[in-house]
């Protein structure tokens, strides 16, 4: 009698877990035709939206976006202490840079040859072409020393670690750089462009489901949460289903000593800081790679050269300085070039 019961218990188990797993095996069917589970990130998903008309959407899904070479804007917006103009020119050049000149991809012989990536800050967000710090750069340093020195501006605006590493890869491959400058300010997860179709580059890239997928109860730690995110559509469909329910009645959730249950940038981070210490390890012998911190203090996080305009306490302050702010005004710039060209004159070849 007992052993009939528990093949009974057994068999409808049985029967109950076949209809999950079946159940599950269609929806993920379903998913991966509908991409729903990545149409419904589309609310919680940060962007980038400054400067629309020089930007689109990358081939590379670990940069999501890049300028269009051989564009130009004129834009309206300056820092409120600008005093050279009220709108700015943005030409972007042949090679998609933000210069005022096109480029030689093929490198002249004799000269030395210095690329600056970074986000808005060294894109230069609210000043005109003339006007961005490594345009300064290249300026002075051709007065100081004619045709010897180029320096390039690979600024782009809301770029994190992650996809400065994806991009120092194309241009140490392409361009073959004896210096590359990296700005690092900007945190957390990656930006898309605003209005674009990124469901594309999910598509080649799942890493960004961990960027923005919700973290719920530690999981941004969890190897399974890991897995799960990362190979399995129907699991970020419920997570994100249950983040979107609870973000549309604003109901907060704290977890994790106090972190709020939306902060996507958690992961965004340490993939951040993953990505880049992979670049320098790849890279370290092949070509001299410097920090360039303009507005926070140097930390031996990456343990490579790095350059602050701060000292330990100055930036936190005086915060309200527009020697201080990430999007300053023209003025500003040449002191970032004259301390940046003083720098590298008392430690690197120039």
């Amino acid at each position: 009698m007992i052993k009939k019961y528990l093949i009974n218990i057994f068999q409808k188990a049985t029967l109950v877990i076949s209809s999950i797993i079946f159940f599950l095996i269609i929806l993920e069917l379903f998913l991966n035709v509908t991409n729903l589970d990545t149409k419904m990130l589309e609310p919680s998903l940060a962007y980038q939206y400054t400067d629309l008309e020089v930007y689109k959407v990358s081939e590379n899904s670990n940069m999501l976006y890049s300028l269009i070479p051989n564009t130009s804007f004129n834009f309206q917006g300056t820092h409120e202490k600008e005093t050279k103009y009220q709108s700015r020119n943005v030409t972007i050049n042949n090679l998609g840079f933000r210069d005022i000149k096109d480029r030689n991809k093929i490198k002249v012989p004799g000269v030395f040859r210095i690329i600056i990536l970074g986000g808005s800050n060294t894109y230069g967000a609210l000043v005109s072409d003339q006007d961005t710090y490594p345009v300064i750069m290249q300026k002075k340093l051709d007065e100081m020393y004619p045709e010897k020195y180029e320096v390039w501006n690979a600024g782009i605006s809301a770029y994190v670690l992650s996809q400065k590493a994806a991009y120092a890869r194309n241009i140490i491959g392409e361009f073959d750089p004896d210096l590359v400058i990296i700005q690092d300010f900007n945190v957390g997860r990656r930006n898309f462009l605003d209005g674009s179709n990124f469901i594309p580059l999910f598509k080649k890239n799942k890493e960004l489901y961990l960027e923005n997928v919700p973290i719920y109860f530690d999981a941004g730690y969890s190897k399974t949460s890991y897995f799960l995110v990362y190979n399995f559509a129907f699991y970020r469909f419920f997570i994100t289903s249950y983040y979107n329910i609870l973000n549309n009645f604003n109901i907060p959730i704290s977890v994790n000593g106090g972190r709020d249950y939306a902060d996507f940038n958690v992961n965004g981070n340490r993939i951040n800081e993953r990505n880049f210490k992979n670049l320098i390890e790849d890279y370290k012998d092949k070509v001299d790679i410097v920090l360039f911190k303009p507005v926070t203090i140097c930390t031996d996080q990456f343990s490579i050269d790095c350059f602050s305009l701060c000292n330990q306490n100055q930036c936190e302050e005086d915060s309200s300085n527009e020697y201080h702010d990430i999007h300053p005004p023209s003025y500003v710039y040449e002191l970032y070039a004259d301390e940046l060209i003083d720098y590298l004159s008392n430690t690197k070849t120039i």
